[in-house]
C-alpha cells in the first residue's frame, strides 16, 4: 500500500504516537477500547524477571524429555532470526528508498512446542499454574 505525503501527514496528526515511533522514543500505547489495567498490575522487578527464568528452568527437563528439543540455553526459549532481504528490496522498491543496513525476522512462530508469539507468557502461566 502507498501512502501520499498528504496521507502521511493525516496520519501522524490523527495519532501522534507516530512521531514518537520516527524518533525511536519508547512508547506505551494502551488501547482506549478495553478496561484500564490497575498500574498496580503493571510493576514488574527483576526479582519477578529472575523468578520466571527459574520456573522455566525447573521444567526445561520436562520439556526436553517429553519433545525432545532443548528450549535453548538454559531454559530460555529462543527464538530464530532469519533474514528477509526479499522483503527488504520490495520495501525499498515501493518506498523508492534505501533501507540501511539488514532487516530480520524474529521467528517467535517457530517457536517449539507452540509456535506462538505469546509462547513465553503461555507457558509461564502454565508452569506456574502446574507448579502451584
Amino acid at each position: 500500500m502507498y501512502f501520499s505525503q498528504q496521507d502521511f501527514d493525516e496520519l501522524v496528526t490523527n495519532h501522534p504516537i507516530i512521531q514518537q515511533l520516527i524518533h525511536a522514543e519508547t512508547v506505551v500505547w494502551m488501547n482506549p477500547n478495553q478496561s484500564p489495567v490497575e498500574s498496580a498490575n503493571l510493576s514488574l522487578t527483576s526479582e519477578d524477571v529472575f523468578a520466571a527464568e527459574q520456573l522455566l528452568r525447573r521444567f526445561q527437563p520436562y520439556f526436553e524429555r517429553e519433545f525432545g528439543i532443548p528450549l535453548g540455553q538454559l531454559g530460555i526459549l529462543e527464538s530464530p532470526l532469519e533474514e528477509i532481504s526479499d522483503f527488504q528490496r520490495a520495501r525499498e522498491y515501493s518506498t523508492n528508498a534505501k533501507i540501511p543496513g539488514n532487516l530480520y525476522l524474529k521467528c517467535d512462530h517457530d517457536l517449539p512446542i507452540a509456535g506462538s508469539i505469546k509462547a513465553r507468557g503461555g507457558f509461564y502461566e502454565v508452569l506456574q499454574y502446574a507448579e502451584s
